[in-house]
């Protein structure tokens, strides 16, 4: 009796999160000034970019064709051995106004952190608005317009968008990375579990000034998680976005790199706000533990271990957790087919319940062939190459 009470609540709770997640997905952009203002203000774009991958001119043409009116764009590598360098440098000579800066080897954070800040450094005082995005993204047209509207509007201090996973084939783990990315997504339309995503926030620059971002980043390992951590200290809300959205493609995504993107984000929810990594760490294992025995109650029918309404029970649980995952389905642009995605969704919860063990006692992480040892409040401790 207490396992089927425990499926309606995780099936009620499932479908909460759907219904509001697919109301703040479905919202459109309400892209402009706002009434007291008549122009957009400056703004800035950084962009930290490492490695090269196959999409990178493409996103760097989508950031470069922004419809905003006045924005500087900067983008930011290590060095020019960087295989990003030429590819942003070629993009770069076209443009004239936008910059690419050579930032240097990080020490004492991670080299994202480190970019970041050396492209905040090189704007100066001005402008004051900061955005931040990553070098994976595509942007459409309007995508700064609508990021920095609510800002402009005077509504929040920080906003964020978020993306799209996009898969280019059909693989299982592909599938399975985009109908992650997804319910992630679905988070941000409940305000009490949004957070500023890396890959396109918005916020002013008084208040990046004023919360001492910098130093923050200065000494951890990762930008989006560590400055949500310090806007709750303070309790700053962070605005969702209607319309800022990005797509990032999927290609050949295996099971293998499908788990090391989950571990590197329960990583750094564990380090930096732990109490949500144990909160959504135990709603995780309760779910993934239901739907595995909700499967093994209908398989058990079989042999008999279970009896018909037991199994008629699991079987109506495992059929509504079915429906729901479509239902996610038509919230996204490329689901890909309906039998590939079921898979997915039926396959997500365990990886996403493995991956959070992989953290239990871990206080390392590797991104971008760089290994950082990390203390609480996501502090690096220790970083270096990976052979």
């Amino acid at each position: 009796m207490i396992l089927f009470l425990l499926m309606g609540l995780c099936l009620l709770g499932a479908a909460c999160l759907v219904a509001a997640g697919g109301r703040a997905i479905r919202r459109k952009a309400r892209i402009h000034a706002g009434p007291s203002t008549a122009l957009w203000p400056d703004t800035a774009v950084v962009v930290p970019a490492s490695g090269a991958a196959p999409e990178l001119s493409e996103v760097v043409s989508s950031l470069l064709s922004q419809d905003y009116p006045s924005f500087r764009l900067v983008f930011v590598t290590r060095d020019m051995e960087d295989p990003a360098s030429p590819v942003i440098a070629e993009a770069v000579e076209a443009h004239p106004g936008t910059q690419h800066i050579l930032s240097g080897k990080a020490a004492g954070c991670g080299q994202k952190n480190h970019n970041l800040l050396r492209g905040v450094a090189a704007l100066g005082h001005r402008p004051p608005i900061l955005v931040f995005c990553d070098s994976t993204r595509i942007a459409p047209p309007h995508w700064l317009k609508a990021l920095v509207a609510p800002v402009v509007r005077g509504e929040v201090e920080v906003t964020s968008g978020y993306h799209h996973g996009i898969p280019r084939d059909h693989r299982v783990p592909t599938l399975g990375h985009a109908f992650t990315i997804l319910g992630l997504y679905l988070t941000k339309g409940i305000p009490l579990f949004n957070q500023p995503w890396g890959g396109g926030t918005a916020i002013r620059r008084k208040t990046f000034e004023r919360l001492g971002v910098e130093r923050i980043w200065s000494r951890t390992v990762v930008d989006d998680v560590s400055l949500a951590a310090l806007l709750k200290k303070h309790r700053i809300k962070t605005g969702l976005s209607p319309g800022a959205v990005m797509t990032t493609p999927i290609n050949g995504e295996t099971v293998e790199a499908w788990l090391q993107w989950l571990v590197r984000q329960w990583f750094y929810l564990k380090v930096c706000l732990p109490g949500s990594w144990v909160a959504a760490g135990l709603t995780c294992y309760l779910f993934s533990g239901i739907l595995i025995l909700a499967a093994m109650g209908v398989i058990g029918a079989i042999p008999g271990w279970v009896t018909g309404v037991q199994a008629l029970v699991c079987l109506t649980f495992l059929c509504l957790f079915a429906v729901l995952a479509l239902v996610m389905r038509t919230l996204h642009p490329e689901p890909g087919p309906p039998w590939g995605w079921l898979a997915a969704a039926f396959l997500a919860p365990p990886m996403a319940a493995w991956a959070h063990m992989r953290t239990l006692f871990s206080m390392e992480i590797t991104w971008r062939n760089i290994r950082y040892r990390v203390k609480w409040k996501g502090v690096v401790e220790d970083s270096g190459m990976e052979k």
